[in-house]
């Protein structure tokens, strides 16, 4: 059921095709069951659009957590920080406890109020082995900085927590890792 609901936009461009072919016959023939037939695929449609709000798959549930995370950060939300990331989190040498804190000081000392996620995507995902790995990017409110992330997740019971993140230029040597100022 994820592959449909990670997979919707495909799922209702199919669904509208044959809504339209309905459509078109309906206005060939003039029989009203082809315009019951489009009108319920159209409802289709629009239920399809509705589904990822109701279910949230293993995919939305990192995308969500690194969202929280990130006004996690802005708003010196230590705990919430924490709690999505592992317990074997790691970063610059840094545990989850010392990465956390240095990112919530970072943000009040750079001022930043808002961080925006762009570009999600899921690389990998093992459910079976409880692990992933995802890209994104992210940004300042006045774009004062710009970069992607790879990050690491893992399951813990039915968490998926971060384990690993790496920062990279979003602009020039992408495949070179950076390191964000902790303090």
């Amino acid at each position: 059921m994820y592959w449909l609901i990670d997979n919707i936009s495909i799922w209702q461009f199919l669904v509208g095709v044959i809504a339209l072919a309905y459509g078109a016959a309906y206005y060939l023939t003039k029989r009203f069951k082809y315009l019951a037939i489009a009108g319920a695929l159209v409802a289709g449609i629009v239920l399809l659009w509705f589904l990822p709000n109701w279910i949230v798959t293993d995919r939305k549930r990192m995308e969500l957590n690194v969202r929280e995370m990130a006004d996690a950060v802005v708003n010196g939300k230590l705990e919430t920080l924490r709690a999505h990331m592992a317990d074997d989190f790691e970063y610059m040498g840094r545990n989850r406890d010392a990465a956390a804190q240095g990112a919530i000081h970072a943000a009040k000392e750079f001022k930043i109020g808002y961080i925006k996620i762009w570009g999600w995507e899921v690389e990998t995902l093992d459910r079976a082995a409880g692990t992933a790995r995802v890209s994104f990017g992210a940004t300042g409110e006045d774009n004062s900085f710009m970069c992607r992330c790879r990050a690491e997740f893992v399951r813990e019971g039915d968490h998926w927590k971060m384990r690993r993140i790496e920062v990279f230029n979003a602009v020039a040597n992408q495949d070179v890792p950076i390191q964000i100022p902790l303090r």
